[in-house]
Parts: C-alpha cells; sequence; structure tokens
C-alpha cells in the first residue's frame, strides 16, 4: 500500500492517501526497499510520466531520509489511514485518481456497491480509478485456481471471501461497474486461465455467463468521472 503511495509521490502527486481495514502497514520497511533500489531503473520506468529531474530530485531526498515513520511520510503529503473502512464511509476530500491492486476480490461481495459508491464519490470531476482484479482462488493460485467456485455458498461467508476471494466473476463485475452512476468504464485488459480444468460442480450462487466467462482469471477496469 505505502509503495503505491510512494510511486505516486515520486510522479509528482502533492498528496496520496493510502487506507486499509485494518492498521498493516509498517513504514519502516520502506526504507530497505528505498535504499537498496536500483535508482537508474526506477527514474527510466517513471520518466515517461514525469520530468526526469525531479524524479532524480525526489528519489534523492528518499534516500537520504533517516526514518521513514508515518509522520515522515506525511510530512511528503503520503498520509495513511487505518482503520478505514470504505464501505460505510468516503474518504476525506477529492482525488484525481484512485488505484487498487489485488484488493477488490477480497471485499466480500454484499460490500462491493457501497464500496465502489463511496470511492465514485471521493473522486474529482475528471478523475480516473483503475482498479486491477485478481479472480482465481487465493487459496492455490497456480494448481486450483477455480477450485473455490464449487464451494457450497453456506460456507463461503464474509471471512472465507475476505482470505480466498469474492467469486465474483468478470460478467458480474462488468455490470456493477456499469451500474454505477455519473462515471464511464471501461475494461483496461481481460485475462483467462486455460491450463487447469474447472471444477465439475458450479456452486449455484455464483453468478456467470460461460464458461469463458468463468475462466476469468484477471480484470482491469478504468472509472472515469464525468467533468
Amino acid at each position: 500500500m505505502l509503495s503505491h503511495s510512494v510511486v505516486m509521490h515520486l510522479l509528482g502527486a502533492s498528496e496520496t492517501v493510502g487506507t486499509d481495514l485494518e492498521p498493516l502497514a509498517h513504514p519502516e520497511s520502506l526504507k530497505v526497499a528505498v535504499r537498496n533500489s536500483v535508482k537508474s531503473i526506477v527514474r527510466d520506468i517513471l520518466s515517461p510520466f514525469e520530468d526526469h529531474s525531479q524524479l532524480r530530485e525526489r528519489l534523492n531526498h528518499l534516500v537520504s531520509m533517516h526514518s521513514f515513520s508515518l509522520a515522515n511520510l506525511a510530512s511528503l503529503g503520503i498520509k495513511y489511514l487505518a482503520p478505514f473502512d470504505l464501505t460505510t464511509r468516503r474518504l476525506p476530500g477529492e482525488y484525481d485518481f484512485v488505484y487498487s491492486n489485488a484488493v477488490l476480490e477480497h471485499v466480500p461481495a454484499e460490500d462491493l456497491k457501497p464500496l465502489l459508491h463511496n470511492l465514485v464519490a471521493s473522486l474529482a470531476p475528471g478523475g480516473t480509478m483503475i482498479h486491477c482484479i485478481h479472480l482465481e482462488d487465493h487459496k492455490d493460485l497456480e494448481r486450483a485456481p477455480f477450485a473455490f467456485l464449487s464451494a457450497d455458498a453456506r460456507h463461503f461467508g464474509r471471512t472465507v471471501q475476505a482470505s480466498r476471494g469474492n467469486r465474483v466473476r468478470s460478467s458480474e463485475w462488468k455490470r456493477i461497474f456499469d451500474n454505477l452512476e455519473g462515471v464511464r468504464c471501461r475494461p483496461m485488459y481481460e485475462w483467462r486461465r486455460d491450463d487447469v480444468p474447472l471444477p465439475s460442480r458450479v456452486d449455484p450462487s455464483v453468478v456467470y455467463a460461460d464458461e469463458e466467462d468463468l475462466r476469468v482469471s484477471h480484470l482491469g477496469v478504468v472509472v472515469e468521472r464525468e467533468r
């Protein structure tokens, strides 16, 4: 979470806000990551999106920092809110860009609509959200990425969804995003796994269109708020 915020800081964001349902961040671990990074590679990767001299100045400042406490990060505009439940309240203020990577699949299915509604409410006019969603069973990503599709809904409650994934398939994700008000949504990518078998039984609680829909493993969605 904080690593994403650091990248946004390097790219020139005046303020970033990272959230967690529970306090999980270890800010001092950033010291090791920053100081052990290959600085030229960091600059080369990010330079198409920001002035190279500005990148160098910000990165050098991070390397020189003696402490990566939350207070010191906040002085750079890198803020961390936890515990913070986006299903019950929106973020303070308005933001130009919202990003999540392998997060939404851990949100219990019943909480997705209020969470996304609150994110849209926190998005500034003309702002953009990008969500990268991992649709596989997190219990065994390599060998049995679709095993959870057969699990009985009675034993697939909120705690299991948060751990293994909420089982929401690509077609249902698209429907949820398309029903958001005041924004335009478009897919960024959609990948499928054809190298492993599907379970012989799919629980009736799983909403899907066809076999291809079941096999989607990764989905990227861009959400743009109208000006």
